[in-house]
C-alpha cells in the first residue's frame, strides 16, 4: 500500500473535496459556525440523531444535519459518531463519510473512539470505495499502531472493507497481522475467499478456525452451492447436523439451491418440511429457492403451490415461477402469469424477460417473443447478452435461421447468441452453412473451447455428411481441445442416477436403452425428427 494513497493529516481537504462530493447544502451544514453551544442543545441534537437511527427517515436526517449545524464550529466527537451512525444505517454512506471528514477537519486531537472508524469503514465497504477505505487505513496507521485503536473490531472492519471492495489480498494481510482473532475475523475471510471462488482457501480457513457459529457453516455451504459444487454443500450440511448445529433460514436457502442442482426431490421436500416446522418465512429468498428447486426437480405443481402460498410476492417470486413454467413448456401460462404480475404493480427485471423469452422459444411463440422484446424498453430493461441469445434461439428453433443469423451478426461478440444459433442448427439438422458460420465465429471468440467443434460435427452427423464430420473432429483433436461430457441425473426410489451422453456404464443400461428404443418406435410418426444415438 503506497504511502501517497493516504491523506497526510486530519486537515487534508483533498480527501473531502475529491473523494466525497455532496450537495453544497449538505456540505455547508458541516462547516457553518453560526450558533453558540449549550448543554441543552447537545442533549436535543443527540436525542434527535438517536431517534433517526431507529426511524431511519431521510427527511428527518436532513433536519438532524440542520440541528447539528447549530452546535458551532467544533461539535464533540460523540455527536459526530451519532450522526455518522444514523447516516450509515439509513443508507446514506457517502454522507456518513463526509461527516467523518468534517470531524477530522475540526479536531484538535485524533479521536480515541475506534467505533467512529468502524462505522466509516463499513460505509466504505457499502460503497465499494477502496480508495477511501485505504486512506482511512493509512490515517489509522499514521496516528498510532493499529492494535492500539480498538483491537479486533477495527481490524475486522478493515478486513471486511477489503473483502467487499474485491481486494482479497489486502484482506489477507490484515487478517494475518491480527494479534487476536475472533469468529467474525474468520467468517470475514471465509466469505471473502468464497466470494472470490477460492473454495479451497475458504475450506482451509473453515477447518482451521477454533470456533464456528452458524454464519461459518452457512457461508461455507452457500459458497459451495453458489459455485456449482452442490455435492460438497450437501455433505457439509450433513456434517453440521452431526455436530449439532441447527440450520437457520439461510442454511435452508443454500441447501435448497444445492438440491435444485442435484435434482434430489425427496431431499428438497424434507428441507421444505423442516422450514415449515420451524416457521421460516417464504416471503423472501427461501420462497424463491423453493420455487426454483421444485421446478428444476420436475415438480412444477409443487412450485405452483409454494408460489400461491407466498404472501406479498416480490419480483423474484414472480420471475422464479415464470422461469419454472418456461422450463416445463407451459409458455402460455408463463405469459399469463406475467400479465398478472404487471396487474399487481410489479416491475419486471432483466431475469423476468429471460424467462419469458425462454417460454416463447420452447413454445414456438415467435410473435409473442418479439412482442416481449419490444416490452423490455417500455419497462426500462436494457437488452443484455442473455436476451440476445434467447431471441436467436427463438427464431432458429422456429426455422427462421437467416433472421437468427442477422441478430447474431448484430452482436458479433456475444458468445451466447452464436452458441444458441449453432445449437438450434444441430437440433434442426439443416442449415449447415449457417452452422459453419456460427461455429467459425465461436472458434474465434473462444479458441480454447471444443464445444463449437462438437456441435458442428453434430450438424454434419445429422445430415449424414461423414466426411465433414471427420474433418471437424480431427480439427478439434489437432488443437488439443476436448469437451467435458455433459451429465444429467434423475432421482428414482430415493436414489440418484447419473448419466452422460451415450452412457454405457449404468448397471441398468440394457433396460434403459430398450425403453428408449420403444419410445423412438412409438414416436416414429411424429413431425419432429428423432435423434437417438445408442452406444454399441
Amino acid at each position: 500500500m503506497a504511502a501517497t494513497s493516504f491523506f497526510p493529516c486530519p486537515c487534508s481537504r483533498a480527501f473531502a473535496e475529491t473523494h466525497l462530493p455532496l450537495s453544497s447544502r449538505a456540505s455547508s451544514s458541516f462547516t457553518s459556525s453560526s450558533s453558540s453551544s449549550s448543554p441543552h442543545l447537545v442533549g436535543l441534537i443527540s436525542a434527535r440523531v438517536r431517534t433517526l437511527c431507529i426511524r431511519g427517515r431521510s427527511a428527518e436526517l436532513d433536519r438532524a444535519i440542520s440541528a447539528f449545524d447549530e452546535w458551532g464550529p467544533n461539535p464533540p466527537p460523540f455527536l459526530y459518531k451519532s450522526l455518522i451512525k444514523a447516516l450509515h444505517r439509513t443508507g446514506l454512506h457517502r454522507r456518513a463519510l463526509r461527516a467523518l471528514v468534517a470531524m477530522l477537519h475540526g479536531a484538535t486531537a485524533f479521536p480515541d473512539d475506534a467505533a467512529i472508524f468502524v462505522l466509516a469503514l463499513q460505509a466504505s465497504a457499502q460503497l465499494a470505495a477502496l480508495d477511501v477505505g485505504e486512506q482511512i487505513h493509512g490515517l489509522l496507521l499514521k496516528s498510532r499502531p493499529l492494535s492500539a485503536h480498538g483491537g479486533v473490531s477495527l481490524a475486522n472492519a478493515l478486513a471486511h472493507m477489503y473483502v467487499q471492495c474485491g481486494s482479497i489480498d489486502l484482506a489477507w494481510q490484515v487478517f494475518e497481522r491480527m494479534p487476536d482473532k475472533n469468529v467474525i475475523s474468520w467468517n470475514t475471510m471465509i466469505a471473502g475467499c468464497a466470494r472470490a471462488e477460492d473454495l479451497e482457501s475458504a475450506r482451509k480457513l473453515f477447518d482451521d478456525m477454533p470456533d464456528r457459529n452458524i454464519v461459518s457453516w452457512n457461508t461455507m455451504i452457500s459458497g459451495y452451492a453458489r459455485t456449482g459444487r452442490p455435492e460438497e454443500a450437501l455433505a457439509l450440511f450433513l456434517r453440521a447436523q452431526e455436530v449439532g448445529f441447527p440450520p437457520d433460514e439461510a442454511t435452508v436457502v443454500a441447501i435448497v439451491a444445492a438440491v435444485a442442482d442435484l435434482g434430489l426431490l425427496s431431499f428438497g421436500k424434507a428441507a421444505h418440511a423442516h422450514a415449515v416446522r420451524l416457521e421460516f418465512s417464504i416471503a423472501g429468498a427461501l420462497g424463491v429457492s423453493m420455487i426454483v428447486m421444485y421446478s428444476r426437480c420436475g415438480s412444477v405443481e409443487a412450485a405452483r403451490r409454494v408460489f400461491a402460498e407466498i404472501p406479498g410476492k416480490n419480483v423474484a417470486h414472480w420471475t422464479a415461477m415464470i422461469g419454472g413454467l418456461a422450463a416445463h413448456g407451459a409458455a402460455e401460462e408463463a405469459l399469463e402469469l406475467f400479465q398478472e404480475m404487471l396487474g399487481e404493480g410489479m416491475r419486471p427485471n432483466h431475469i423476468t424477460f429471460v424467462g419469458l423469452l425462454n417460454a416463447c422459444s420452447h413454445g414456438g411463440l415467435v410473435e409473442e417473443g418479439l412482442r416481449v422484446l419490444q416490452l423490455m424498453g417500455a419497462h426500462g430493461v436494457e437488452l443484455q447478452s442473455q436476451h440476445v441469445g434467447c431471441a436467436v434461439d427463438l427464431l432458429a428453433r422456429s426455422g427462421l435461421v437467416e433472421e437468427a443469423l442477422a441478430i447474431a451478426r448484430a452482436w458479433p461478440r456475444e458468445v451466447q447468441a452464436w452458441t444458441a444459433l449453432l445449437s438450434a442448427c444441430r437440433r434442426r439438422g439443416d442449415a449447415a452453412g449457417v452452422a459453419k458460420a456460427a461455429a467459425e465465429r465461436l472458434m474465434e471468440l473462444e479458441p480454447g473451447d471444443g464445444a463449437a467443434y462438437v456441435l458442428l460435427s453434430g450438424v454434419y452427423a445429422g445430415q449424414g455428411n461423414w466426411e465433414q464430420f471427420g474433418r471437424a473432429r480431427r480439427a478439434m483433436t489437432s488443437r488439443g481441445l476436448d469437451k467435458v461430457p455433459a451429465h444429467s441425473w434423475i432421482e428414482v426410489g430415493g436414489a440418484r442416477h447419473e448419466f452422460a451422453a451415450g452412457d454405457g456404464r449404468h448397471s441398468r443400461r440394457r433396460e434403459i436403452y430398450a425403453t428408449l428404443s420403444a419410445m423412438a418406435l412409438h414416436l416414429s410418426s411424429a413431425d419432429t425428427p428423432i435423434d437417438l444415438q445408442f452406444p454399441s
